[in-house]
């Protein structure tokens, strides 16, 4: 896991795309957590084209959604391991 000390503008704002350059992400869930933690996890749209030509096919399995993530690096995978491993436990 990787740590960053960001600073926000005048409007509360804060820049993450230095941080997941390329990782072809631009959607986030946000949690905010009782003790003010906020948690970003990364997610994609798919068009409702693409959503009707996945019904019905395999769903990638925890391992081998796990044995993909073993080859990616940056903040975005780590972003991904963190998530795969909160939504298991």
């Amino acid at each position: 896991m990787s740590n960053f000390i960001v600073k926000s503008d005048a409007k509360g704002r804060v820049c993450l795309g230095k941080f997941l350059k390329g990782e072809g992400v631009n959607n986030y869930k946000v949690e905010i957590k009782k003790d003010g933690e906020i948690l970003l996890k990364p997610y994609v749209e798919i068009s409702l084209k693409e959503l009707k030509s996945l019904q019905g096919k395999t769903v990638i399995s925890d391992q081998v959604l796990g044995d993909l993530l073993k080859g990616l690096k940056g903040p975005l995978a780590d972003m991904l391991r963190q998530n795969q491993n909160s939504e298991i436990e």
